[in-house]
């Protein structure tokens, strides 16, 4: 609960190591334009998963509706739209150092939020952790043990479902983002 939202938690990371064992499209968050009819593009018949990575406090969360609820339609430079039915629909994973400011029954109803508890930062990462990058330089052991986590991951979801959580500092966040940190300081002394 920073003045300003930090990151380096690993969100980028969980995306990645989803995409190792799903087929995911990633998309750069801040450079997203939902309204742009080409947004998509990068997402093929195959995706599984649709990272939008990193996007910034003004995403419009409301703009992913109808994507959530009832079908995927993708439009690609000199092809014909492709319409994907909810079934075979990709899910969509948002990345965010802020709070998805869309609040009500509609949004609830759409999304799950998770916390990442900030063990890793700019100062401390991975790498100083594990003693090496992920992925690049793994041997064949650290690969096992990857793929035995993913997989006891997988059995936990079969087996308990969609988990919720409470985040904690998510409605201090959300007052912060939507009004001022000199606002919460002065809410809070009186």
């Amino acid at each position: 609960d920073s003045a300003e939202p930090d990151g380096r938690t690993g969100k980028s990371l969980i995306l990645e190591a989803i995409g190792k064992i799903r087929k995911v499209a990633v998309l750069d968050g801040k450079q997203l334009d939902l309204s742009d009819r080409f947004a998509f593009q990068g997402v093929r018949h195959d995706t599984e998963i649709v990272g939008l990575d990193d996007v910034s406090d003004s995403f419009d969360f409301v703009k992913l509706f109808h994507k959530i609820t009832a079908g995927f339609e993708v439009e690609q430079k000199k092809l014909p739209k492709k319409y994907v039915r909810f079934e075979d629909a990709p899910k969509i994973v948002v990345t965010t150092n802020y709070v998805v400011a869309q609040l009500g029954g509609s949004a609830e109803a759409r999304k799950m939020e998770y916390g990442l508890h900030p063990h890793f930062s700019s100062a401390f990462t991975p790498i100083d952790e594990f003693g090496h990058n992920f992925f690049l330089d793994w041997d064949s052991r650290e690969w096992s043990n990857f793929i035995h986590f993913m997989l006891n991951c997988c059995v936990d979801f079969l087996r308990e479902g969609l988990l919720s959580t409470t985040i904690t500092g998510l409605e201090r966040r959300q007052i912060k983002q939507n009004t001022a940190p000199e606002f919460v300081e002065w809410a809070d002394d009186y």
